[in-house]
């Protein structure tokens, strides 16, 4: 009873496959389900938030709404050919599109089912015991009249294989209802060639679940192509949950925990025969206990590749977020189980590391996480790995494939550096506030460019023989756009609390002398100036067009600076011939001056404002870096032949 089963799987093969979900061709049962979807027969057409409420509310598919709408994606591109004349709101899809959708999609094929099947769900009795757990209340017992365990059809195979000297036989009735909740879970794509089974790693209010939505939503981590195994799933969507809850908050968790990890036994046992990624939440604190299970898994699914992500946070951090998390949904912690949970991860680390194929080290301790370590785990003791790895060039987590994470640091010296950086039209200083119709979708204000005032210019005389040119230092600015109330909330406390707008300044351009009188101030290199003139940044403006604060763009974070923020990047996009013959016509272009991208061939890069409409290309919520490998009027051909693309910005 000491075993920390919570988080441990029985990997013995089965001896039968699951049968899939029947093939969806017969029309009339996909339309029964569309029907019901809407509530009313006979309407053609079901809405995204139909279709949420029956995944998240009926079917309480574990998914969060960004990983919905990719799976409603699959829906509304099909081809809706016998109703094409009649144009579709976006939030729309019609039965034939339903159809298809089903017929084509295993995971879209899977939810239909269940969703057919819900009328068969479970119902707890009145004289229901709340003092017992669920597999005491449960539990079939054998006598004259069943000499023998029952094993519900589905799962069979798997029941028959667990270890009945922690679990206990369910009833009839109860195991057909845990074969519906783990139906919902286990099976999410085609078989995978090189399925992987990823485990994650931390104490507990670390934040391992945010982390992993944060990384699904932003494509690194699809949730809705990745079977989820989580015991407090289980928990949650036992019919007898709320009962627990009511009646005492903090044994919930434990009246509900044995059939849970039963549960959680068969689900990843199921979604592994299935050759399905599979990702089990948990916190891996007993290492030696895991080890084991990992030599088990290793010899049961060879075929399976095996990560570790370590997901992190100050213990601070970690104890406020267990104390609300405790008070929300009745998972109280005992002190000594939060020390434990506090302290077991490294020694975790050091037994498993060397069992598994890859470990990513994820700082969860700020408003995103951020990806701290990537480390590839090789066991085969050649010492020739070495000097291959010293002498790789080309890594795909390089520059173009990949953007690295950027901080900004707020330029804070000399005083009054606000009033010597200016807005400027044409070269002269003049008010900001200037419209031009920009087709984005809303009115942007167009700035001339940024101009630096001669006392700047006078820190950095002496820097080289010559002194600094009395030529004005000019930076190109992008679009201004109105700061809004998510992004001003977000970052409290580190922007100007008077900035209303902002836009992108990009760095000196290399062709201008001063550009290298300024490369050459090795002295205050590190300082913020600095870095903002060579590199470029935000600048913020106040509600009458004053700049009130400026941020440098930086690829290394000063960790004691308060006033940093981090922008990280999703996958690249490529860049449309449309997309770049827009921002061409908008003198959106200016050159990329920092080595980082000069050296691997980056050309030019343009700022997309946050939600921007960029013809031709996706809008970017928090704005995105687009970069070019061509002069920008290079032939179309050019274009074709190139790297070009966009890095949005994570939100």
């Amino acid at each position: 009873a000491n075993e920390p089963y919570l988080e441990t799987h029985s990997f013995k093969r089965g001896n039968s496959e699951i049968v899939d979900p029947e093939d969806s061709e017969d029309v009339t049962f996909i339309t029964k389900v569309f029907e019901n979807l809407t509530r009313t027969t006979g309407i053609d057409t079901i809405t995204f938030a139909q279709w949420e409420q029956a995944c998240l509310v009926d079917l309480k598919l574990d998914l969060d709404s960004v990983a919905l709408e990719r799976v409603w994606a699959k829906l509304t591109t099909m081809q809706d050919d016998a109703n094409s004349l009649v144009p579709l709101r976006q939030r729309e899809i019609r039965l034939p599109q339903f159809i298809r959708g089903v017929q084509s999609h295993k995971f879209l094929n899977l939810i239909v089912h269940q969703l057919d099947a819900l009328s068969t769900d479970f119902t707890v009795e009145d004289g229901y015991d709340y003092t017992k757990s669920t597999n005491e209340n449960y539990e079939e017992k054998l006598g004259a009249e069943n000499p023998t365990m029952f094993f519900a059809e589905k799962f069979a195979d798997i029941r028959q294989t667990l270890d009945y000297r922690y679990h206990v036989n369910y009833t009839a009735q109860r195991q057909q209802w845990q074969d519906v909740a783990i139906s919902k879970v286990v099976v999410r794509t085609e078989k995978q060639e090189q399925p992987w089974v990823v485990y994650t790693c931390g104490p507990m209010g670390a934040g391992k679940g945010y982390a992993l939505s944060w990384m699904s939503k932003h494509g690194y981590f699809p949730l809705e192509d990745i079977v989820h195994i989580d015991p407090d799933y289980f928990k949650q969507v036992m019919p007898e949950w709320e009962g627990y809850v009511e009646r005492g908050s903090k044994v919930a968790g434990d009246m509900c925990h044995r059939e849970s990890g039963f549960m959680q036994e068969i689900a990843q046992e199921q979604a592994m025969k299935r050759n399905q990624n599979v990702w089990v939440d948990g916190s891996l604190r007993d290492g030696k206990w895991f080890s084991k299970v990992f030599k088990e898994l290793r010899e049961a699914y060879p075929h399976y590749k095996v990560a570790i992500f370590v997901v992190e946070a100050p213990e601070h951090i970690v104890r406020k977020r267990i104390e609300k998390r405790a008070s929300e949904t009745g998972r109280s912690v005992p002190e000594a189980m939060v020390v434990e949970s506090l302290q077991s991860v490294a020694e975790s680390l050091r037994i498993l590391t060397p069992l598994v194929d890859f470990v990513a080290r994820i700082d969860n301790s700020g408003t995103q996480p951020t990806l701290r370590a990537f480390q590839k785990i090789n066991v085969t003791g050649n010492w020739s790995l070495i000097k291959t790895e010293i002498m790789l060039l080309d890594d795909s987590s390089e520059f173009p494939r990949s953007l690295a994470p950027i901080t900004t640091s707020r330029v804070l010296d000399p005083e009054n550096l606000c009033d010597l950086l200016v807005p400027c039209e044409q070269g002269a200083v003049k008010d900001f506030g200037r419209k031009e119709p920009i087709d984005a979708g809303f009115s942007l204000e167009v700035l001339d460019g940024l101009r630096i005032g001669v006392g700047v210019r006078e820190l950095f005389r002496g820097v080289q023989l010559c002194a600094a040119t009395e030529n004005e230092w000019k930076m190109a600015l992008s679009p201004c756009v109105k700061l809004t109330e998510g992004g001003a909330g977000r970052f409290k406390g580190k922007i100007p609390s008077d900035a209303r707008s902002f836009a992108f300044a990009h760095p000196l351009s290399r062709e201008n002398t001063d550009w290298r009188i300024v490369n050459n101030a090795r002295e205050i290199v590190h300082e913020p100036l600095v870095l903002f003139l060579l590199a470029g940044g935000f600048v913020y403006f106040d509600e009458a067009g004053k700049t009130c604060g400026i941020h440098a763009l930086a690829t290394i974070s000063g960790k004691d600076d308060p006033t940093a923020m981090l922008m990280q990047f999703q996958t690249p996009l490529p860049l449309s011939l449309e997309s770049l013959e827009y921002l061409i016509s908008m003198n959106r272009f200016q050159p990329a001056s920092l080595n980082i991208y000069v050296d691997k061939g980056a050309k030019f890069k343009a700022w997309i404002c946050p939600s921007e409409k960029i013809p031709g290309a996706p809008p970017c919520k928090a704005g995105a870096l687009v970069f070019i490998f061509h002069d920008p009027s290079d032939s179309h051909e050019e274009h074709a032949l190139s790297k070009d693309c966009i890095f949005p910005v994570c939100d």
